[in-house]
């Protein structure tokens, strides 16, 4: 929850180990390494996801 605004979010499986990634001071690689075994999905596709959802984060004020 953002006590600034009142907003919630919720994040499903995949974003929470980005989120714990970056929180961890993960690569970006790294976490799309973990993504890819986790959710049987292609690396340079969770590369992807996770530099588009750190962009999102940035965007939106949140920091890791």
């Amino acid at each position: 929850m953002d006590p600034r605004s009142g907003d919630s979010y919720r994040l499903n499986e995949s974003a929470t180990l980005v989120l714990r990634g970056l929180q961890e001071g993960r690569s970006p690689q790294l976490i799309a390494e973990a993504l890819s075994r986790e959710f049987d999905v292609a690396y340079g596709s969770a590369l992807s996801d996770v530099y588009e959802f750190t962009a999102m984060l940035n965007s939106q004020g949140f920091s890791a």
